[in-house]
């Protein structure tokens, strides 16, 4: 497994203000390295149960490798020094049901002095009803520690305005096919500018996924999306490369 990041970048200004970290199968054959999106890309719920897939994607014997992997980078000079707000982390549903999660998470943040607003959680829409309050409790407990929660992958699960409404999440982001949907037909434009108008009644900041050209980033700002993650800019890349991108981008800006 590679880990890899991605530019999360505010549509006003074109300021990089975080991170999507990635998980990338690299014994893969029929993976692309370039595309987050592609289902083969990643380790997802259809890869392996569930038991399993926590397993693999939260850690190994000797520790919570993603988790703890991501609060070194935080932790480290490099993170202080390009003046990233937070890192985002894509929780499994296997995660978030664990009963330790919080211990798990809260051990690695200490061993790095990482502070809790600079972990954003991500957890997606495919929780069935079973495990719903599993969810809600490991969030109650991470959000009192201070942390947040982003809805990852909206407008594309199985009960989107279920977890719009219930779960107590600070950042919707738009599933990249949703996003992609705008471009091709007039009832999925309405949809999504309805969509928009009644996340930001409610005042909550829009991530929009997929974004790969300049016309995918300038109707995500006319929409009045707050933030775009993309090809456009980026895409996923290691940790070291990822830094010279970012130090570069600052450069020039």
């Amino acid at each position: 497994m590679d880990k890899k990041y991605m530019a999360v970048i505010a549509v006003v200004a074109i300021v990089i203000i975080a991170v999507a970290a990635f998980m990338i199968l690299n014994n893969n054959s029929n993976a692309r390295d370039d595309d987050p999106n592609d289902p083969t890309t990643h380790i997802t719920e259809t890869d392996m149960d569930r038991t399993s897939l926590g397993a693999l994607v939260f850690g190994n014997a000797n520790g919570d490798y993603v988790i703890d992997e991501v609060c070194r980078f935080i932790g480290s000079q490099d993170f202080e020094e390009l003046g990233l707000e937070y890192i985002e982390i894509n929780l499994s549903v296997a995660q978030c049901i664990e009963s330790n999660l919080s211990e798990k998470i809260t051990h690695s943040m200490r061993k790095y002095g990482v502070r809790p607003e600079q972990v954003n959680l991500e957890i997606t829409e495919t929780a069935d009803a079973a495990t719903r309050q599993a969810v809600l409790t490991n969030m109650d407990v991470l959000i009192r520690k201070g942390m947040s929660f982003s809805l990852d992958d909206f407008g594309t699960g199985r009960s989107n305005l279920d977890y719009f409404i219930t779960m107590p999440v600070n950042i919707i982001k738009f599933d990249y096919r949703f996003t992609h949907w705008y471009f091709e037909n007039e009832k999925a434009r309405d949809v999504i500018k309805g969509t928009v108008e009644i996340i930001k009644k409610i005042g909550l900041p829009i991530v929009a996924e997929g974004v790969e050209t300049d016309e995918h980033l300038q109707a995500m700002r006319s929409l009045g999306v707050d933030y775009i993650q993309g090809f456009y800019f980026s895409k996923p890349i290691p940790e070291e490369e990822f830094v010279r991108f970012l130090k570069n981008h600052q450069s020039v800006t």
